[in-house]
């Protein structure tokens, strides 16, 4: 029984086409493994996650006949990039059935990732998936020595305890996973809440919102403040105070951060002015997972004044908030009411 609710079949749709090498097919099924393992060690409310591994190992029926439309009845589709799977079926006659299944994926609320492990193979992407969000790059240049090579998938042929970037890669996908599974239960849910009985929120129930930002940034911050409180939020801290450079005062300021957002704040924001956002990312990833030791998953946002969008915070399941739209403030309530029940 999948985690999602109907009119899903399966929580995850593993697209993918490893050929005749069992080299590639033993790397294909290892990294397969390894995610729904993540998935289900992560989140511990997936015990029952359903999964479904679409490839014709026989290779004689197109993809179309074998998965009927599996593809769409998932919550998520992971389509594995690599040089067989362009040669496979679906990217000749069955292309159309399958951008069709991703169509109707997006619809349901779905979401789909494609996992590219070769360079070459980006300049190769049909129409369907070069439509999609930014595909995660998922191949190494060098070899285990960090010499220059020639560029393979990560952990190929077989990944090992000193492959770092293989094990970090299958972590973020599996939070990827995780995090989009969550966000599609928790929509079904306020959806049908929403159905049986109108609510007006009184003003005491505001979401609360910690939203950081440097302290050179303190107009900006002050502005997304006062448009955030218009709409209807709660936002933390009263006041943007400089923090200072040393390693103690980080670290209280940190701690108080902390405090804020397990007691009270129900979501948490960094205000992204200029480039890099890596900082940033970090951050609210380092305070995610130290809310969720606690036993509180809160939803993290980069709401970005430079109108950009960030792969690098998506891929870590931080969701990335166009701030320059007169009506973000909208788009981003939105976002709230998908998310903030999963604390």
């Amino acid at each position: 029984m999948a985690f999602l609710d109907l009119p899903y079949r399966h929580d995850l749709f593993v697209s993918c086409h490893p050929g005749t090498d069992l080299r590639q097919i033993d790397w294909t099924k290892f990294l397969f493994e390894q995610i729904r393992n993540e998935v289900k060690s992560d989140a511990t409310e997936m015990v029952g996650f359903s999964h479904m591994l679409g490839w014709d190992e026989a290779n004689i029926a197109s993809l179309r006949a074998s998965f009927s439309d599996n593809p769409s009845a998932s919550g998520v589709i992971l389509i594995i990039l690599t040089e067989q799977f362009l040669r496979s079926p679906w990217c000749g006659e069955e292309a159309h059935w399958f951008e069709e299944q991703l169509r109707k994926n997006r619809e349901n609320g779905g979401r789909s990732i494609v996992l590219v492990c070769g360079p070459s193979l980006n300049d190769e992407l049909p129409k369907s998936l070069s439509e999609m969000s930014t595909p995660v790059m998922f191949y190494s240049k060098t070899d285990d020595a960090g010499r220059m090579a020639s560029p393979k998938p990560l952990g190929y042929p077989h990944p090992t305890n000193n492959d770092t970037g293989f094990w970090r890669e299958v972590s973020s996908l599996a939070t990827l996973v995780i995090n989009h599974l969550r966000k599609i239960k928790n929509n079904s849910k306020f959806l049908a809440a929403q159905e049986s009985v109108s609510v007006i929120t009184p003003a005491s129930d505001a979401v609360k919102v910690y939203l950081h930002a440097k302290a050179t940034h303190t107009e900006a911050w002050e502005k997304v403040k006062g448009q955030l409180e218009d709409s209807g939020c709660s936002v933390f801290p009263e006041q943007l105070k400089p923090i200072g450079s040393g390693l103690l005062e980080m670290e209280r300021a940190r701690e108080e951060r902390l405090r804020i957002l397990k007691e009270e704040a129900n979501a948490a924001c960094a205000l992204v002015v200029d480039p890099p956002t890596e900082h940033d990312v970090h951050m609210l990833v380092s305070d995610r997972t130290a809310l969720r030791v606690s036993g509180k998953n809160i939803p993290c946002a980069l709401i970005d004044r430079t109108g950009s969008d960030d792969p690098f915070a998506q891929r870590l399941g931080i969701e990335t908030v166009n701030a320059v739209q007169q009506d973000w403030t909208t788009s981003f309530q939105n976002w709230l009411k998908t998310n903030i029940h999963a604390g």
